[in-house]
């Protein structure tokens, strides 16, 4: 790190701390708890790269098993072949597991011809994001504090992928800890010379690269749909509960979760639903039943109000408002109503909740910065660093405001069903850009932090569940995210949406020359 940019990261952290104390001293953090409540407190409402996998989603893929047409097998050996021929030029994997998962397969086949009751990701090949455990393979966390160390069990999520039936064939890139949305070395398909986002990147670029048609990627602050958008593809930030956390890296206690990306919209519910459910380990995971989210319908979309907050969408490149009111569009004519809204205290999140997860991340790393600070890479040292500019006090204090916006933001599903905005106000910034690095959106400038946590932390903060799916091309023709939010739990209005946007469009067919 230049002496440059570690000074601009201390005067960042210094303004951000400015920033906290100005807010604070209004009485926003004086009067609530300081506790979140657990998640079963809370109520459910209402290209060119030549890919050799069968086309089709997930659900087809399972269905061609059923009639004997493709095996396991033949879906496993293709994605590996896809992989060694597209990953050398992407990077978007740090492990790959061909023999066990050849054996995996070759175990699902077995279990098909006996007429067995098949999961709903019957023999599908996966890759998951490699701050999560899986059993048999190493977990690097993109660190080389995490050196040879290989879990001892499955993540929960794992566990019920496996459960379903579905092949983990390795894992994929994740930005060290995910204390970032860069994720290096992985390149986007889209732009070899641009950030694919993360700090899911290796998963959204594994996807949108062809190599595999589904993902796991984890989400505190953005980081599924911010790769998701970057990348062209479609992931979805679960409800906090929804999908448990064990055996996860913790980037921060009070936002992190655990979601699918994937090629469609299709492929996302389905995995959703598959990793989705109470785990007996993870005590803020919910009770409530998980709907079948890949047996959604959808007809029309009477009755259904849309909010949409105009103050998140300025300043933005004109291309990206252009393709996001075509949205609302096909929405307005398939019935529903739409509306306009503000969403509270969007201008103080971003202060909020870097105070809330610089602190926590600090906390999680304290013996590894003590004792071999050497071994992280120095960007994330310095930024794990900058939370010692943040007292304890403002820390206490962002917690409670975290439940105020949380409140605030609850409360708007009582007058809409879902919420729409872009998913990033600007185009993917170039490999080398600094986090407090001015960028170009519309006619201003935003950091790139706050371009990417403006529309995306707000939610993270409030801990419901929200999307992103591709919606059109920038003038560079990278791909541009639409992100659909709703209350908690209530992930099937989401997928209902994103459904109808998809069934209207061929954006998420388009595939990336490289």
């Amino acid at each position: 790190m230049t002496r440059e940019s570690s000074d601009s990261a201390r005067e960042f952290a210094r303004s951000l701390s400015q920033d906290l104390e100005s807010i604070l001293k209004s009485d926003l953090g004086e009067t609530l708890p300081i506790s979140w409540p657990r998640a079963s407190t809370i109520t459910q409402q209402g290209g060119d790269f030549h890919s050799s996998h069968p086309s089709g989603s997930v659900v087809e893929h399972v269905a061609l098993q059923v009639r004997g047409e493709v095996s396991s097998v033949d879906l496993v050996t293709a994605t590996l072949q896809n992989i060694a021929k597209i990953d050398p030029q992407i990077k978007a994997w740090t492990h790959i597991s061909h023999d066990g998962a050849v054996k995996a397969a070759e175990e699902a086949d077995h279990k098909r011809l006996t007429g067995a009751r098949l999961g709903p990701l019957h023999g599908i090949p996966i890759g998951v994001k490699d701050i999560v455990d899986v059993f048999g393979m190493p977990t690097s966390a993109g660190s080389k504090h995490q050196d040879g160390f290989f879990p001892l069990h499955d993540s929960g999520a794992v566990r019920k992928l496996r459960a379903a039936g579905a092949i983990i064939v390795g894992k994929t890139n994740t930005h060290e800890y995910a204390l970032g949305g860069t994720t290096p070395p992985t390149k986007n398909p889209w732009s070899q010379e641009r950030i694919p986002g993360g700090s899911s990147g290796g998963s959204a670029a594994a996807v949108a690269s062809g190599q595999i048609r589904l993902t796991v990627g984890t989400d505190s602050v953005g980081s599924i749909r911010i790769p998701s958008s970057i990348c062209g593809v479609t992931g979805i930030r679960p409800t906090m509960g929804r999908v448990s956390r064990t055996g996860v890296r913790p980037l921060t206690w009070a936002m992190d979760t655990v979601g699918p990306i994937g090629r469609s919209v299709s492929d996302v519910a389905t995995g959703l639903y598959a990793m989705s459910g109470h785990d007996p380990l993870d005590p803020y995971t919910s009770s409530l039943p998980v709907p079948n989210f890949g047996e959604l319908t959808v007809e029309n979309l009477h009755g259904t109000r849309i909010g949409i907050p105009r103050s998140m969408f300025e300043p933005a490149e004109p291309e990206i408002l252009t393709a996001v009111e075509s949205a609302i569009e096909i929405f307005r004519r398939a019935g529903a109503e739409i509306t306009e809204i503000e969403v509270p205290y969007v201008d103080i999140t971003t202060p909020i909740g870097m105070a809330i997860f610089l602190t926590e991340s600090a906390e999680y790393h304290r013996k590894r910065i003590d004792t071999a600070p050497q071994l992280f890479d120095p960007d994330t040292l310095n930024f794990l660093e900058l939370a010692h500019e943040i007292p304890a006090t403002l820390y206490i204090r962002a917690l409670r405001v975290q439940r105020l916006i949380a409140d605030e933001i609850s409360r708007l599903f009582e007058k809409v069903d879902a919420i729409v905005v872009p998913t990033l106000p600007c185009s993917p910034a170039k490999f080398g850009t600094l986090t407090n690095e001015l960028v170009p959106v519309g006619q201003g400038q935003l950091t790139l932090a706050e371009a990417h946590l403006r529309n995306n932390l707000p939610f993270a903060l409030a801990g419901v569940p929200a999307s992103s799916q591709p919606c059109g091309f920038d003038r560079f023709g990278l791909p541009i995210g639409l992100s659909i939010v709703s209350a908690p739990f209530n992930e099937t209005q989401i997928l209902k949406l994103m459904q109808v946007f998809e069934s209207a469009t061929d954006w998420h067919t388009k595939e990336p020359h490289f």
